[in-house]
């Protein structure tokens, strides 16, 4: 004859906290796959003292503005990434960054 043990308090708190993080896992899951996709861009610039450099343009605001940063290493791959950033337009590049921030006076995505 099989005996029925009842559950215990801690399996039943185990399978009610496995049932909610699996629901949170599939929430989380449905929200990344659905989410829009930002409309930035970044590009090596072709810097040749800092080969690691990154430049990458953040969303273009309703006035046509965007910030512009140039990502680098100073000192080697192994250093701190140093980043400067620039307020810039169509055809208005910083003027008072490296002339590396200039090219292309467009937003990167365009």
């Amino acid at each position: 004859m099989i005996e029925l043990v009842p559950l215990s308090v801690k399996d039943n708190m185990t399978k009610r906290y496995m049932t909610a993080a699996l629901g949170a896992a599939l929430v989380t899951a449905g929200l990344t796959a659905t989410a829009p996709s930002a409309s930035a861009g970044c590009v090596d610039p072709g810097w040749g003292a800092h080969p690691f450099a990154q430049m990458c343009d953040s969303p273009v605001d309703q006035d046509g503005m965007w910030e512009r940063c140039l990502s680098y290493h100073n000192g080697g791959p192994y250093t701190p990434t140093e980043t400067d950033c620039y307020t810039m337009s169509a055809g208005d590049p910083p003027k008072e960054g490296d002339p590396i921030l200039q090219t292309p006076p467009t937003h990167i995505d365009d």
